[in-house]
């Protein structure tokens, strides 16, 4: 590494680095989340619930595409490259290669299953996410690959730029009467534009960086590329980290799954507004877990101090402060934006907002395990997690009603927590202060 590259990394890797790299993403994801949902009250007043609805749905099925053929390769991206930038075009080469090959076997029965339905619903609901995977999993791989070279900037720049104006534009679309397939058909050509913006910033990094160029598209055809490294490899190691990313969907959806079957749609919406708080203050936890995951990897490869201690006392703080906020607030925030036949959502958010504070504790712990390779631990611990949800709802919600469901969650959150701890300090117990793990 010259003299440049070592002072880029002092720079990231120092306490100020790495608060203003959280600061950075926690910046961008507010702004695109604050122009999604303007986005979606415009599809919601312009073409009513039933193409709100079409369209959650789309993306659902969208999201679900993306864990298949993601199997963990983004984490693996980011934790590898953030461990060794050296290593970044093999890990590159072997992780896109990997992808392409889960959604070549996943399209054919999309498509027959298309084909065979013939409905307008049927295609919008699946064709267009099936082609949208291959341009977002690239994206996708751009953004984990900036995150493991901790070069953040750039990446919200393109993030918010291409996203906001797909959202702005689809909405001013939609406000000249424009169709749902006319949106789509819209975010497919931003998807293509934010997948070449992110491989242009990736291939100047990258040149920067390691002296060398992500795999472009024509890299496909080459039999180097194909010969390069078995792909049931990379899909054995990446088994524990796929599990993860299915494992934190399942315990993000179970909830409202279980409102639906054990109360009624309407339990749903109380508890949906009540969670729609804490989703949006997931944001914080977040942009931390992404600059952590690298740096912590990185730290643990060059054998210096992680300061895990330091930054989980610093979260614990954050965490308490910010869910005393959210409980505070919990009345005028409810009252103002759902209006006073959502009282009861006031009682759950009350509850939740301490679910905050259990994700930025969860948030670090899970860095910190991840960046040594403890997926399996962190498997079982969300395993548990969902059972909690799942037992304790089916248990208590028909006995105690709705605000039981939320005491459930918080309880199954806090539970991961300790068992979390618990394994960071059996972790440090066996390595016997090993290399970088001296946390002060």
């Amino acid at each position: 590494m010259d003299n440049q590259d070592a002072k880029a990394a002092r720079k990231v890797t120092s306490a100020r680095g790495i608060a203003k790299a959280i600061g950075t993403v926690f910046s961008a994801d507010v702004l695109i989340s604050i122009v999604v949902m303007l986005f979606s009250v415009t599809l919601a007043r312009t073409l009513g619930a039933a193409s709100l609805g079409l369209y959650a749905e789309a993306f659902v099925i969208l999201i679900l595409f993306e864990i298949i053929v993601d199997f963990g390769s983004d984490l693996y991206l980011a934790q590898r490259i953030g461990a060794d930038t050296s290593a970044a075009a093999g890990v590159l080469r072997l992780t896109q290669r990997v992808k392409f090959a889960l959604w070549s076997l996943l399209v054919l029965p999309v498509l027959l299953f298309i084909f065979l339905s013939e409905s307008r619903a049927t295609f919008l609901l699946f064709a267009i996410p099936t082609f949208w995977v291959p341009l977002r999993s690239y994206s996708g791989s751009c953004t984990a690959a900036l995150r493991g070279f901790m070069t953040v900037r750039p990446l919200a720049l393109v993030q918010s730029l291409t996203v906001g104006a797909m959202h702005l534009l689809a909405a001013a679309l939609l406000l000249l009467d424009g169709s749902l397939l006319q949106v789509f058909g819209l975010f497919t050509v931003f998807e293509l534009l934010r997948a070449l913006a992110l491989h242009r910033a990736l291939t100047l990094v990258m040149l920067d960086k390691v002296a060398t160029r992500p795999p472009t598209l024509s890299s496909y055809f080459s039999s180097f590329f194909w010969r390069d490294v078995a792909p049931l490899a990379l899909l054995r190691r990446n088994a524990g980290r796929a599990g993860i990313n299915v494992l934190t969907t399942a315990v993000t959806r179970a909830v409202i799954l279980l409102l639906e079957r054990l109360v009624d749609q309407l339990a749903v919406g109380y508890y949906s507004a009540a969670a729609r708080f804490i989703t949006a203050a997931r944001i914080l936890p977040g942009a931390i877990f992404q600059i952590l995951l690298p740096e912590f990897s990185h730290r643990l490869f060059v054998n210096k101090p992680t300061h895990a201690r330091r930054v989980f006392a610093v979260a614990s703080i954050v965490g308490i402060v910010g869910s005393l906020c959210i409980m505070l607030l919990a009345e005028p925030l409810i009252i103002f934006l759902f209006g006073e036949e959502f009282r009861i959502s006031i009682t759950l958010l009350q509850i939740l907002a301490w679910r905050f504070a259990s994700l930025m504790l969860m948030h670090v712990l899970e860095a910190w395990l991840l960046a040594l390779g403890y997926e399996s631990g962190l498997n079982c611990i969300l395993a548990v997690e969902l059972t909690i949800i799942v037992g304790g709802a089916l248990y208590f919600v028909p006995q105690a009603g709705l605000p039981a469901v939320a005491w459930v969650a918080l309880a199954a959150s806090v539970i991961s927590v300790i068992l979390c701890a618990v394994l960071v300090i059996f972790v440090k117990a066996r390595r016997k202060k090993g290399p970088g793990l001296e946390t002060d």
